[in-house]
């Protein structure tokens, strides 16, 4: 019985270390990530690469919009009256980000197809040599804040914002 807790107790602590290691290495790999996707060179380059893809001048807007498995590079492109992002899978944070990134245009597709949802007008996408995969995706301006989301009502837009106190359970479901 003594050896059975010792065995017990060794395969936990092992597994316990191997859970240490993986989510220090996935720190480490996320740390790397938001560094290159941040990285002015790579920012031109994405940059070029919308420029190239529309025939006209892309601007980079900031800031970039980054998520666990995406990252999104706002721009105004000359000609648009509207902004378009370039989304494109943060880099060592999904398994085949090509094939990721292609269902998830072929989801946004069927959404928009078979219901009513507000879904992005996704202008182009596929594999770029230098970019990798992407897509370029309308932005509808619908992004906000956690803390715009859960502010009081102000007449003042100068006014320092504070939570609303008078918040429901349902909106906080609903968020």
């Amino acid at each position: 019985m003594a050896l059975y807790g010792c065995i017990q107790y060794s395969s936990t602590a092992i597994a316990y270390n191997l859970a240490q290691l993986y989510s220090d290495q996935s720190d480490e790999r996320w740390e790397k990530a938001i560094k290159h996707v941040r990285a002015s060179a790579t920012c031109r380059k994405v940059e070029a690469f919308a420029s190239r893809t529309f025939g006209k001048q892309a601007t980079l807007v900031t800031p970039l919009i980054i998520g666990g498995f995406n990252v999104v590079y706002p721009f105004k492109v000359e000609g648009l009256t509207f902004q378009v992002l370039v989304r494109l899978p943060c880099p060592d944070q999904a398994m085949f980000p090509e094939e990721k990134t292609m269902l998830e245009v072929a989801t946004a597709a069927c959404i928009k197809q078979q219901t009513q949802l507000l879904i992005p007008e996704i202008f182009h996408h596929g594999v770029d040599d230098e970019i990798g995969p992407y897509m370029i995706i309308k932005d509808l301006g619908t992004r906000r804040g956690m803390s715009h989301a859960l502010e009081a009502p102000r007449d003042d837009p100068n006014d320092t914002p504070i939570l609303n106190p008078k918040i429901s359970e349902a909106f906080f479901r609903n968020l």
